[in-house]
């Protein structure tokens, strides 16, 4: 790998043309070599990130050869432009100096393939479809709310965030229910130290998965049905494809998708539910907050909190839906500008909450917590020459708690904060295809929990998951009290 010599003491401006004084590489290396521990994210990385902001937003370290950018300006800059910075020779620092015949996964590319990928699969994204799974989003998370212990301690990562996360996206799928332990399990061997497990036996396991996925997208070109496999597997559409390019998709194609659907609408999605729920357990009076903009009454929603009914509305219907009689859902209000676009209809104050909530909880916890790209040619980035095939990887999460962007509560928690300019669903070209899905399941799981329960509260250590890619969270005991 190529170190930095070449841009030692270069400082520039928009043509990288000024040279100010050196860089300090020494500091850069002390700074940047707890980032290639995986244990040194089972802890509390923030205060190493704002040092990382603040004395080397971009950094290069020599033991992997790689420039590490902190700041939310840089991130932005890198994520949007892939003509500089390409996304086809890598993601993740054990990447560096790989290359692929076929991308592993549709984040693997660069325009125009990337276009082409993203245009075939958005038809399974499309607001109509998102909207269609309301009820069944909302019917999953009730039922795993109707079984929580009112009182007693419950782990939301194994009693409600992994399998509401789970289903959700096997029902996506079309997957049957006595396959979700093997897919919960699959998902797992994909990410990088989301458990301890053997090369081997995680070798195996991503096999047995490809093997899987591409077996039942072959019945439904048989029999198809109403699922994103099915979407993906119908007769091409000419209009998806670009000229003089073969439309359709391989099978190794396919199997790109398929396990990055899997695994981005379940782990992700999962640990940003649980990595919410802790920041309001561990600042109780935000769950009061919320609540009130919520505009619950202090009995609640319901007369228990095993009463679903009333949050699901007669028949059935969603929160919000014409099925709700529920008080919150007769004082109707327009959405406020820096409230994400809804698909769902018209807002209520509780909805209007959970949304901006939402944004809140994926800005703290921001799951996915770095990628990678690689430049493509000499640039400068934050008065920095990067050289064509140096990596550079992007701290999401530490640009989401960048002060220049959040002011001074960047670093709290904060379920009212609008805007929120947050790039936990990445940037640019690579923006979260699934983003409103997520958003859509975060947004109902705080709804049914803000009429059933009227505090959150620690009840014993949360343990992390000691990933460099995944800010996940193993066990999170936390308490919940009946309104």
């Amino acid at each position: 790998m190529t170190g930095p010599a070449s841009g030692i003491g270069q400082v520039g401006d928009e043509d990288g043309l000024r040279t100010h004084g050196a860089p300090d590489f020494a500091l850069e290396e002390e700074l940047t070599a707890p980032l290639l521990d995986p244990s040194f994210y089972a802890g509390d990385p923030f205060p190493h990130y704002a040092a990382l902001r603040t004395q080397a937003p971009l950094a290069w370290n020599d033991a992997v050869g790689c420039w590490i950018a902190s700041r939310h300006a840089e991130v932005v800059e890198v994520s949007r432009d892939p003509k500089r910075f390409s996304s086809s020779r890598g993601i993740m620092l054990y990447e560096i100096g790989q290359s692929y015949d076929t991308p592993p996964t549709m984040m693997h590319t660069d325009p125009p393939d990337h276009t082409r990928y993203r245009a075939m699969v958005a038809p399974g994204f499309r607001p109509s479809f998102v909207r269609s799974l309301e009820p069944m989003v909302r019917r999953r998370t009730c039922d795993l709310l109707d079984a929580l212990d009112p009182g007693g301690e419950v782990d939301v990562a194994g009693s409600l965030a992994v399998p509401l996360a789970l289903q959700v996206i096997s029902d996506l799928l079309g997957i049957p229910e006595e396959e979700w332990p093997r897919f919960h399990r699959w998902s797992d061997a994909v990410i990088p130290g989301a458990v301890d497990m053997p090369d081997g036996e995680r070798n195996a396991l991503r096999t047995e998965m490809v093997g899987y996925l591409l077996e039942t997208a072959a019945r439904r070109r048989v029999a198809p049905g109403t699922d994103i496999i099915s979407e993906l597997v119908a007769p091409p559409d000419a209009e998806r494809s670009a000229p003089g390019e073969a439309p359709g998709l391989t099978d190794a194609e396919l199997a790109m998708f398929l396990v990055q659907l899997l695994v981005a609408g379940n782990e992700t999605t999962r640990n940003m539910m649980s990595g919410g729920l802790v920041a309001f357990a561990s600042d109780p009076d935000q769950w009061q907050r919320f609540r009130e903009r919520c505009d619950v009454p202090a009995a609640g929603l319901r007369g228990s909190a095993g009463n679903a009914a009333g949050a699901r509305g007669s028949a059935g219907g969603a929160a919000g839906g014409p099925g709700d009689r529920s008080p919150v859902a007769a004082r109707r209000l327009a959405p406020r500008p820096h409230m994400p676009p809804s698909p769902y209809g018209p807002a209520t104050p509780m909805s209007r909450a959970a949304a901006i909530a939402v944004e809140e909880m994926l800005r703290y916890t921001t799951p996915v917590v770095s990628f990678m790209r690689t430049a493509v040619e000499d640039t400068v980035l934050a008065g920095r020459l990067i050289t064509a095939g140096q990596p550079v990887l992007m701290l999401y999460a530490s640009a989401n708690r960048d002060e220049e962007v959040f002011g001074p509560t960047a670093g709290s928690f904060d379920a009212a904060r609008e805007p929120n300019p947050h790039i936990a669903f990445g940037f640019g070209p690579h923006f979260c295809i699934g983003a409103v899905l997520a958003r859509l399941e975060g947004r109902i799981l705080l709804e049914e929990l803000a009429g059933r329960f009227a505090s959150i509260e620690l009840a014993g250590p949360v343990e992390r998951t000691p990933s460099p890619v995944i800010a996940g969270i193993r066990r999170a005991p936390l308490r919940f009290q009946a309104a």
